[in-house]
């Protein structure tokens, strides 16, 4: 009686204890997997949200400057500077007021004049707007953000700091943000006339900002170059700085984040205290300036402020109760499961302990493995199929269904070889990787294949074929395939930017270099026609001057888009460095190359190339030097250096021409 009892009581006790251990070692990863994919899940959609708010930042500035710019250049302004001032100031306040109306964004919009008086004031208030008679206009000459936008030049925009409303020398209540945007007013002999000014609702900006941010799991902010908030968790700790309220700075609250903050302009950081994201807006966008401000009513900013140290910073809080609130869940979840399967596991350690018979293990033990196996490959991420000797189809899982496109009742018992395995037309089944494991009985890998779903579009996949046994005997094929349409893409995507100008999308220099180099021994072998023409944009760096390197990368990817229009699909054409392109012309003789290039040149003399509505188009011109193939020349980096002599020949004689190398022409016109 003792030896059965113990016969019973040691199988129970190892299996209840081996049960135990990995329950707890597979509940216990499965919840911690499961807390950090969905904390992974909330920190990438508050880097996406703190991105989205930047964004909307520095568009809803970016109309408002688009705003300011058309009103300085109104008629009523214009015909104020030619001397017929109170009709035009009755005409402008007509606009203002429209402008204000239609708006409903700006508190006030105002042209001022060079002493600092209010000349046209329109007010929107509560839903209306409306003018202001002359004898409420204010004198506004002490004002930081007159005397700062007065200074500027024709065309500058002035964008102040964020701040709060100063009305009559105190700050208004209730608290009213506002950004002043302002551009000086010119008559047309070039005399300043004084300037036009908007008053932006911060708030306006501030309610913007939340509601595109509604989707963040963490609480929206948003600071200012010092750490102020002007938009935070609590409404008494904003706009510190205009109260002069030192301690109402993230840094005296979040010293660590804020110091990692104030080094990046965005990035992601886990403290204590909780998960911080940010990203930085630099709202001040071409010819724009600003300035430090005052919180004064008559006080005057101190300098200038340009784009790189004017910024906000938006930012999401995800607070440490809240993680942890999160995990708590996680937890009191495993617990519970845990416990149901531990009691679970106990009773099938009972009955395992109290089974004796080997048939009973072994079926128990059969059964166990089926359900397993149906489970797993349930849950497996590729599709799966198994296929007798015939090559039908005996089963397949879900995900194989779902790639496909064909049910399991569709295709059972069908043969595969006919119906998916696209390059299996034409192909006896010998030669099938999928079929002939049967006959060389063993396992194909194949990287690179195609499969054809349901309603006839291509599947790329990459799958393995393996004999399937059953007593030792080969019955059949098991196929284990996953789809690799973003792995084919993203192979493309990678191939394509290794070998072309990111910038103009043509060829990049060395890939070019390389294609010319098999294109001029083709030329050579069989005494083909082959044409280099390089091309350089005259006085590149003016315009990088001039306009800023943004206008200057405009103008390059103009040239490229009219270079791939004028060449031929056999041709090549590429970026060669800076302002230079090469193009190699395929079966194309120095006369004919010459006379492709002047058309080129002409049509890229006549472009006139936008940048912004506020800019006037850019006009550019190039110069081209022209070779061709020889005998004299030996390989492609002498025919290459051949046409660069004679576009160095080009811009030596003036620029804007087409010069080819004259030894050349000279042979082509005898013959």
């Amino acid at each position: 009686m003792v030896g059965l009892h113990s016969a019973f009581v040691k199988p129970f006790l190892i299996a209840s204890l081996a049960m135990a251990t990995l329950l707890v070692v597979i509940v216990g990863g499965f919840f911690y997997t499961d807390f950090q994919s969905e904390l992974q899940i909330i920190t990438e959609r508050e880097r996406s949200q703190t991105l989205l708010g930047a964004k909307l930042i520095e568009r809803r500035l970016d109309n408002v400057a688009r705003d300011v710019l058309l009103l300085a250049n109104s008629v009523s302004l214009r015909r104020y500077g030619e001397g017929s001032e109170q009709e035009a100031l009755d005409d402008l306040g007509d606009e203002f007021l429209n402008t204000s109306c239609l708006k409903g964004i700006y508190d006030q919009v105002r042209f001022i004049d060079g002493s600092g008086r209010e000349r046209v004031r329109a007010n929107y208030r509560d839903g209306r707007c409306n003018l202001v008679a002359e004898k409420g206009l204010q004198n506004k000459k002490t004002r930081y953000y007159f005397s700062d936008t007065y200074k500027l030049s024709q065309g500058e925009i002035f964008i102040s700091p964020l701040d709060l409303n100063i009305e009559r020398g105190v700050i208004e209540r209730p608290l009213k943000p506002m950004i002043r945007i302002g551009t000086p007013v010119f008559n047309g002999e070039g005399e300043k006339l004084g300037i036009v000014l908007v008053n932006y609702f911060g708030k306006e900006l501030i309610n913007d900002l939340s509601s595109a941010m509604s989707g963040s799991d963490g609480i929206p902010m948003l600071l200012n170059r010092d750490g102020y908030w002007l938009l935070g968790a609590h409404s008494e700790d904003e706009w510190g700085f205009m109260f002069k309220q030192n301690d109402k700075r993230i840094e005296n609250r979040y010293p660590q984040s804020w110091r990692t903050m104030s080094d990046t302009d965005d990035g992601q950081i886990t403290t204590s205290t909780g998960v911080f994201t940010w990203k930085t807006v630099y709202p001040l966008s071409v010819n724009s300036i600003s300035s430090t401000g005052s919180t004064d009513a008559s006080g005057q900013s101190t300098a200038y402020i340009d784009r790189d140290d004017y910024f906000w910073k938006v930012v999401t809080q995800i607070p440490q109760e809240q993680i942890t609130k999160l995990q708590n869940k996680r937890v009191r979840m495993a617990l519970v499961l845990l416990s149901l399967l531990m009691l679970l596991a106990f009773f099938a350690a009972y009955f395992i302990g109290r089974s004796r018979k080997r048939e009973l293990v072994s079926m128990n033990a059969l059964k166990e493995s089926e359900r397993r196996q149906r489970a797993i490959t349930a849950k497996l991420a590729e599709g799966l199929m198994v296929l007798d000797k015939e090559g039908k189809l005996i089963t397949m899982n879900p995900e194989a269904e779902r790639l496909l496109g064909w049910s399991y009742a569709m295709l059972s018992g069908q043969r595969i070889h006919d119906l998916i395995h696209l390059n299996a037309s034409g192909t006896s089944e010998h030669e099938c990787p999928i079929l002939n494991v049967l006959q060389e009985e063993r396992v194909n890998h194949i990287e690179e294949d195609l499969f054809c779903r349901s309603d006839g579009s291509i599947l790329p996949v990459a799958y393995t074929a393996s004999p399937y046994i059953v007593d030792d005997e080969i019955s059949g094929v098991i196929v284990a395939f996953e789809d690799i349409s973003e792995r084919k893409k993203l192979k493309e995507e990678l191939i394509h930017q290794a070998t072309h100008d990111a910038l103009t999308g043509l060829l990049n220099r060395r890939e070019i270099e390389n294609l010319l180099g098999h294109t001029f021994s083709q030329a050579k072998r069989y005494k083909r026609d082959l044409s280099v023409c390089i091309m350089d944009i005259d006085h590149f760096k003016q315009i990088n001057d001039a306009f800023g390197h943004r206008a200057g990368d405009e103008v390059l990817k103009e040239i490229g888009r009219a270079l791939y229009q004028k060449t031929r699909s056999a041709d090549m054409a590429g970026r060669y460095g800076g302002e230079e392109f090469v193009i190699a012309l395929t079966e194309t003789s120095l006369a004919g190359a010459l006379q492709w290039a002047e058309q080129l040149r002409s049509t890229i003399e006549a472009m006139s190339i936008a940048i912004s509505e506020s800019m006037t188009p850019i006009e550019v011109t190039v110069s081209i030097g022209v070779a061709s193939i020889s005998d004299q020349i030996e390989n492609s980096d002498q025919l290459v250096d051949s046409a660069d002599r004679a576009l160095y020949l080009a811009k030596g004689a003036g620029r804007n021409r087409v010069v080819g190398d004259s030894q050349q022409l000279a042979a082509e016109i005898q013959q």
